[in-house]
């Protein structure tokens, strides 16, 4: 639990895009200083532009996937600011065009989406772990997803496999520490449908093949149409949250102590009640309707 976060230090990975961008604004304006951590460097430049934080924003470019490379960015903090409060391991992996579907994927995609988004939260607790042993007030704080608990769609499944098991780690980590007696904090933000890094790029390459629809790559993201029907289904008062609203939650949780971020979860609690009620029934899996296909629409034969 953080009581003040003012002069408080914060390290974001995945915080030049969407929820991370989102994220590191948040915390900035609790009047932190925050350590940003991404691959993108075009993106890293464009949010320490947009934030004019000064000195109270540094900000590396790293590949968390590694247990060195997290490890590095522990150095780097506190090299620059002395010490760290909130890690929030945030980075992930979406997907490519080397498949999404569970029995077609590549063996790389699924390597990497594992590597990236389940051991880089481990790797960054390890890592992490002894700096926020020497502060009073710390919190690790995890981005998992509502499909966390459900993955009731085809693909992309790599995502869904890794975000399933980042929150039984989560709530593992959160389990070790009460019982150590540990002063750290842990907390699991679950997004729902938010218009996060992925609406911002389709909602891009939308607008960017707007006058020459033919150069949309539809071998690697599908039917142009359906993405702008999926947008606009975003776009809908209710069907959708902001990477802000997920930051603005995420800091009350923080400051109350709270584990589970899941005001944002919005429509999918539908979902996640449906799973467990088939779940206790004995019935098997349902695919979700066509307005939650993430990337593709349902098929005739899916219901």
């Amino acid at each position: 639990m953080i009581k003040n976060f003012k002069d408080k230090v914060a390290v974001v990975t995945g915080g030049a895009n969407g929820i991370g961008r989102a994220l590191v604004k948040a915390y900035l304006d609790k009047g932190m200083r925050v350590m940003l951590a991404d691959t993108d460097q075009d993106g890293i430049d464009v949010t320490l532009a947009e934030m004019n934080a000064g000195e109270r924003l540094k900000s590396i470019k790293v590949d968390i996937s590694t247990l060195e490379a997290n490890q590095k960015l522990g150095e780097e903090t506190i090299k620059q600011f002395g010490t760290v409060n909130i890690v929030h391991l945030n980075a992930a992996l979406l997907g490519s065009d080397e498949g999404w579907r569970a029995s077609d994927l590549s063996v790389s995609m699924w390597e990497k989406t594992i590597q990236i988004n389940l051991h880089g939260p481990f790797y960054g607790v390890r890592a992490f772990l002894p700096y926020l042993e020497k502060v009073e007030e710390a919190q690790l704080v995890v981005t998992c997803s509502a499909f966390s608990f459900i993955a009731a769609l085809s693909d992309p499944a790599p995502y869904f496999a890794s975000k399933a098991a980042l929150l039984s780690y989560t709530e593992c980590l959160y389990h070790d520490l009460k019982d150590r007696n540990s002063h750290i904090g842990v907390t699991a933000v679950l997004p729902g449908n938010t218009q996060n890094a992925p609406y911002e790029m389709l909602t891009r390459m939308l607008a960017q093949t707007e006058d020459h629809p033919e150069t949309w790559e539809e071998n690697v993201w599908g039917n142009r149409d359906y993405a702008a029907e999926l947008i606009g289904m975003f776009d809908q008062e209710g069907n959708s949250t902001t990477a802000s609203v997920v930051a603005e939650a995420t800091i009350d949780a923080i400051a109350n102590d709270r584990f589970y971020v899941t005001e944002n979860i919005g429509i999918i609690w539908k979902y996640i009640h449906d799973r467990l009620q088939r779940f206790m029934i004995g019935k098997n899996p349902r695919m979700l309707d066509k307005n939650m296909t993430v990337y593709r629409p349902l098929q005739s034969d899916e219901t």
